[in-house]
C-alpha cells in the first residue's frame, strides 16, 4: 500500500511501519542540461574588436544549431573574447548619498585583435550562464583578418560539437 503527498511518497513495509521516501522535488539541483557544450541553445555574443563578434554571429547563424539572442537574459551561454568584465556589486543600509545598493563595472577594451607573427588572435569561449561553468573554448590565429579568424573558431566549436555528448 501506498500514498502520496506532494513530495513525499509514503509505503507501507513488510512489517506494517510507513516508511517516507522523499522524492526531491527540487530539493537537488540537477546539473543544467546547458553546463555542456550542447545545452547552449541560445547564444549572447558580447561585443569584441573588429567586428569578430558580427563574424561570429554570422558564421553560428549559418549553422543554425545554436540560435544567437541579442540580450543576454534570454540566453544559455554567452560567448565571450576575453574574461567577463569585474563587477563589483555593494549593498548598503543606505542614505542619502549612499544607495542601498550600487554596481561598478570595470572593463580592459581595445578595439583591435592581438597580434603574433602577423597574424590576428582571438580566444573564444562559451559559458554556462546561471552556473559560470566554462562549457568550450578555444585559440585560432588567422592572417587573413576577422572574417577567416571567425569561420576558423566556428569550424572548430562545430568539430567539438559533434564529438560532445
Amino acid at each position: 500500500m501506498s500514498r502520496s503527498e506532494g513530495c513525499i511518497s509514503w509505503k507501507v513495509i513488510d512489517d506494517g511501519r510507513w516508511l517516507a521516501l522523499v522524492l526531491l522535488c527540487g530539493l537537488v539541483t540537477y546539473p543544467c542540461s546547458a553546463q555542456t557544450l550542447k545545452g547552449c541553445k541560445t547564444v549572447f555574443i558580447q561585443p569584441m574588436p573588429e567586428s569578430l563578434d558580427r563574424f561570429v554571429s554570422a558564421e553560428l547563424v549559418k549553422w543554425g544549431i545554436m540560435r544567437i539572442v541579442t540580450l543576454e537574459d534570454k540566453a544559455d551561454c554567452v560567448a565571450s573574447f576575453q574574461r567577463q568584465a569585474s563587477k563589483l556589486q555593494v549593498k548598503s543600509s543606505g542614505s542619502v548619498t549612499v544607495p542601498r545598493e550600487a554596481s561598478v563595472t570595470a572593463e580592459e577594451s581595445s578595439d583591435n585583435l592581438p597580434v603574433s607573427g602577423g597574424a590576428s588572435q582571438a580566444a573564444l569561449e562559451l559559458v554556462q550562464k546561471d552556473s559560470s561553468v566554462v562549457v568550450w573554448a578555444t585559440a585560432k590565429s588567422s592572417h587573413f583578418g576577422p572574417m577567416v579568424l571567425a569561420q576558423r573558431l566556428v569550424d572548430q566549436l562545430k568539430k567539438d560539437y559533434r564529438k560532445s555528448k
